[in-house]
């Protein structure tokens, strides 16, 4: 067969594969409903007790706000809360605290970041719903949740991982190495180390 030939079906097959493991999209389409799944404070008192007792010698007064479990798709972390805190009604802090073996709360650090979502996954909600719209998924309401996996694509470790009421499932991530928001059918547990 000729060389150029060879050239041109490989580089098909490649640009091919590429296109259906993820969508590359331009700005300008109109995402659907998305809603952050958050967990209010009260719900997980011996945690939120946790950073409290943990915090409160550089943040008199802060109070817990509705926190993100971030969970592990490949079971390689332990899950962990992501617990806002806020000083007259702006965020201050977000503490992180994961769950034990056994089920217990143990501190692990303070970021002073206000989202605590947007200091893992380096993506806000609004963009999520934004590159989702751009993906084509322009209807429906979709619950969104930060997710933690080592995987193939460019996207981890962390996360969006974004589920319609119908339960169709995508997961959306900031490419740092490309620069851009990608949205994935699926995700991959990384096969090799590196």
């Amino acid at each position: 067969m000729n060389k150029k030939l060879i050239a041109g079906l490989v580089l098909i097959v490649i640009v091919g594969s590429l296109l259906a493991t993820f969508l590359l999209f331009s700005p300008g389409k109109e995402g659907p409903q998305v809603s952050a799944e958050t967990i209010p404070p009260e719900d997980i008192p011996t945690f939120v007790a946790e950073a409290e007792r943990n915090i409160a010698s550089n943040f008199t007064g802060a109070v817990a706000g509705d926190a993100i479990m971030v969970t592990s798709l490949d079971h390689t972390i332990r899950e962990f809360y992501l617990i806002p805190f806020y000083q007259d009604s702006n965020p201050v802090a977000v503490a992180y605290v994961s769950i034990t073996e056994n089920g217990t709360p143990h501190y692990r650090g303070i970021y002073d970041y206000p989202d605590p979502a947007v200091a893992l996954t380096f993506l806000p909600l609004t963009e999520v719903r934004q590159a989702l719209g751009n993906a084509g998924y322009t209807e429906g309401n979709w619950t969104a949740r930060v997710v933690s996996m080592f995987c193939d694509e460019p996207i981890g470790p962390y996360f969006w991982e974004c589920t319609e009421k119908g339960g169709e499932k995508v997961y959306v991530g900031y490419d740092r190495y490309d620069d851009v928001v990608r949205v994935y059918a699926e995700v991959t547990p990384k096969s090799k180390a590196g």
